[in-house]
């Protein structure tokens, strides 16, 4: 991660910036946009970097395994809602 060469103390929370990056970018695009999968995952990627960096903190603890899955399953549903929802929408 590149913040981590200018400033080490962040390379624990490198998924933490990722996901936070990711949920903001999602926002941003949902306020230009209106995309109705951004509005499902910006909340879902923020969320994501908060447990994340809780986790780094030591606060929360879980299985970071599962965390991928969760993601891919999280983004697959938005999307299929989206299909779902832009494709009866537009008949």
């Amino acid at each position: 991660m590149l913040a981590a060469n200018f400033w080490p103390a962040l390379e624990p929370y490198s998924g933490t910036i990722l996901f936070a990056a990711l949920g903001l970018a999602c926002a941003v695009n949902f306020g230009r946009n209106r995309t109705f999968h951004c509005s499902l995952t910006a909340p879902f990627f923020l969320l994501i970097a908060v447990a994340l960096g809780l986790r780094t903190a030591g606060v929360w603890e879980f299985r970071v395994d599962l965390l991928w899955p969760v993601v891919l399953i999280g983004v697959g549903v938005a999307m299929l809602l989206e299909w779902r929802y832009t494709r009866t929408s537009s008949a």
